[in-house]
């Protein structure tokens, strides 16, 4: 034996006759999942939101869900504030028949001390939607505070979700779905077959008007016209845009630039008063950060 190789012996062992602690094992994670025969996806609708969930047994539950002139969403809630967690990192991993398909790392985000300790938004969510109607499965690991706690691990499963995804988009072609996340929301209504602002709608543009000129990082102002459904299609398309750029105009005479203001006409697609008509004559201006 080398003289390297017996000193190593001489110091393990003296170690040992010392009681120096040797490096902790690993602490296997705390696994939830759905088995094979509970797993499922549940849509739920309410005319202003539709949310496609999963039951996790034992830990919660996760849903994707669209909000009214909101991006998509994912989130996680529990029926306890998860405490003891800073970090969860996704991975979109193989379904267990899918033998020669690969994972994927997806990211790996902070998480809040909250009964909802997740709520992601943006390319993520539609990644994470995408690889589960891939057949694929989510897995969440959660990262402890203290690095002697018990992991946390989470999975995802797609079994049944595509069952669930023609009544899921049903739903979504009813909401309004933005490709930002505005920061304020500011809205005015107008007369049947007018784009006239009359003076209590430009009283409620003054407050979009004072935030922008505050110089709280707005890059971009967003004016979408609406109508209700009493004229034609391609004459509420035209008239929807006509508030739109009324509102625009005179935004740009309270000092906004017209190069910040992007203008849109959504004409009678989406309602958010159907009951109402006066309520879907109207613009609605998104303030923007980034």
């Amino acid at each position: 034996m080398s003289r390297s190789r017996i000193r190593h012996c001489w110091f393990i062992a003296l170690g040992l006759g010392l009681g120096i602690p040797a490096a902790p094992a690993q602490i296997p994670a705390q696994h939830y999942q759905a088995d094979f025969e509970t797993a499922d996806w549940r849509v739920q609708a309410d005319g202003r939101a539709c949310a496609l969930s999963h039951e996790v047994p034992g830990f919660g539950s996760v849903r994707f869900v669209q909000r009214w002139a909101e991006p998509l969403r994912f989130q996680v809630q529990v029926p306890m504030a998860i405490t003891d967690y800073t970090a969860v990192t996704i991975r979109s991993i193989p379904a267990p028949w899918q033998h020669h398909a690969q994972g994927r790392d997806i990211g790996r985000v902070p998480v809040a001390g909250t009964m909802q300790p997740l709520d992601l938004r943006g390319a993520t969510v539609r990644t994470l939607l995408h690889e589960l109607e891939q057949g694929h499965f989510t897995r969440l690991d959660w990262q402890p505070v203290q690095a002697a706690a018990e992991p946390l691990a989470v999975t995802v499963s797609a079994v049944r979700l595509r069952q669930a995804l023609p009544a899921f988009q049903r739903c979504l072609a009813g909401i309004m779905q933005l490709d930002f996340m505005p920061s304020g929301e500011y809205s005015v209504t107008f007369d049947s077959n007018s784009t006239r602002l009359g003076y209590l709608a430009r009283r409620a543009l003054e407050p979009a008007v004072q935030r922008y000129k505050a110089g709280r990082g707005i890059t971009r102002v967003v004016v979408a016209g609406h109508s209700d459904r009493s004229g034609t299609a391609m004459a509420n398309e035209r008239i929807s845009l006509a508030r739109a750029r009324a509102v625009r105009d005179y935004l740009t005479r309270r000092g906004i630039p017209a190069s910040r203001i992007e203008v849109r006409g959504y004409g009678e697609r989406w309602q958010p008063d159907p009951g109402n008509p006066a309520g879907n004559r109207r613009a609605t201006v998104w303030l923007v950060e980034k």
